[in-house]
């Protein structure tokens, strides 16, 4: 007989701190954005940050993107284990 090395429940909850942790990043990126284009700074240094936190942004924001996908992914591991285990 098959046994079963995961709680669907520690799952789901692991889930929705993953869901949490992509929202966080959401905001803070926002932040820091609405942050920058509100300084009354204009030189090359500006234009320089500017072009690498875009930089910076750009790869947060793909990266928090593919947390969704990784809740999603363990969300459906716990249906099946719940099913599995006839819950």
């Amino acid at each position: 007989m098959s046994t079963v090395h995961a709680n669907p429940d520690d799952l789901q909850r692991f889930a929705k701190q993953v869901r949490e942790t992509e929202k966080q990043i959401g905001d803070l990126k926002r932040k820091v954005e609405a942050t920058l284009r509100s300084l009354d700074w204009d030189d090359p240094v500006k234009r320089r940050v500017d072009e690498q936190l875009g930089t910076i942004l750009r790869t947060i924001t793909t990266a928090s993107q593919k947390l969704d996908g990784q809740a999603r992914e363990i969300d459906k591991k716990a249906q099946q284990l719940r099913v599995f285990l006839g819950h």
